[in-house]
């Protein structure tokens, strides 16, 4: 179905034709799929207790003999101060391996915790202990005494 308009690209993709009420929708070619998502992650390391000084860089220096380092990313907080944590994605799964053998190592002198990444599953929420209870929201207040 072409169009010839002078609407936008954007207007033309979602656009609704008045003679068989047929949509146009635009496929993003970049979305990632469940199986993306895993084969990404299968290249990823979670670095923990990495100093807040350290820059990308330097993380990306320290992981170099395991492979090519594709990404670095230091997680930061709403202010953009950095949480302590990065993700190192490689180019090779391979390379995962001996990242791990880094665990423990220095940087900053800090000593590093290195490990795979985990693969989220949406609507997989841990629980958290003992959190609000929606019938029961003064629990708090309801005390027992013992007469001895």
């Amino acid at each position: 179905m072409h169009h010839l308009s002078s609407s936008s690209p954007l207007e033309d993709a979602f656009s609704n034709t008045t003679n068989n009420r047929s949509f146009s929708v635009c496929v993003d070619p970049n979305a990632t799929t469940s199986e993306n998502k895993e084969e990404m992650d299968s290249r990823l390391v979670f670095v923990g207790n990495v100093d807040y000084a350290c820059t990308p860089e330097e993380v990306q220096q320290h992981f170099n003999s395991c492979g090519i380092v594709n990404r670095v990313t230091i997680l930061t907080d709403k202010f953009g101060q950095p949480k302590g944590f990065a993700y190192v994605e490689f180019v090779e799964v391979e390379a995962v391996q001996e990242a791990i053998k880094l665990n423990e190592s220095e940087l900053h002198g800090r000593q590093l915790k290195v490990a795979l990444k985990r693969t989220n599953i949406p609507g997989m929420k841990q629980p958290r202990g003992r959190g609000f209870n929606q019938y029961r929201p003064y629990a708090f207040l309801y005390l027992r005494v013992h007469v001895i």
